[in-house]
């Protein structure tokens, strides 16, 4: 989930990352490829095209091999991070996502009505993240506001 700037531009909660968008601007080698592909076998993420997939950070997970995609409505056993969701993520969700992972909506903060939450995943698994402000360009400094690839960092990190 993503919001607006100041200019009326569209973003997610997978864009704003300020980096470059080349797919080697994080060095190459084998210990990269490897990493890539551990952080794809954790993280998830439905994806909407309701932003600039240029601009993305949830889109440039998936690009750079370290997120995979889900359809809306397909099975996932993981904890799904959701704005509406009434349960904090923890340290009791660790085995959950080791061994299912974190799935992310990459959507725009803008168009968030339109998401079917309860069709991601299990209920029962939905989580919000604790009051964080974001680090993003577009929603720098608003409290809860960040893009996908902040909010799945930020999940990693607590459990």
């Amino acid at each position: 989930t993503d919001s607006e700037s100041e200019e009326g531009q569209d973003e997610d909660a997978g864009s704003g990352d300020g980096g470059s968008d080349s797919d080697d601007d994080c060095g190459g080698g084998n210990e990269t490829l490897v990493a890539r592909r551990r952080f794809a076998g954790v993280l998830r993420m439905w994806e909407f095209n309701q932003n600039d997939s240029k601009r993305d950070s949830g889109s440039k997970l998936v690009r750079l091999g370290m997120a995979k995609t889900l359809k809306v409505g397909q099975n996932y056993a993981g904890i799904v991070l959701s704005s509406e969701a009434q349960t904090v993520i923890s340290r009791e969700d660790l085995e959950t996502v080791r061994v299912h992972g974190v799935g992310g909506v990459n959507c725009s903060w803008n168009q968030l009505d339109k998401v079917p939450s309860r069709k991601l995943g299990r209920a029962r698994l939905h989580r919000i993240l604790p009051y964080m402000v974001a680090a993003n360009p577009v929603n720098y400094g608003r409290p809860f506001k960040m893009n996908t690839a902040e909010a799945m960092a930020a999940s990693l990190y607590i459990v």
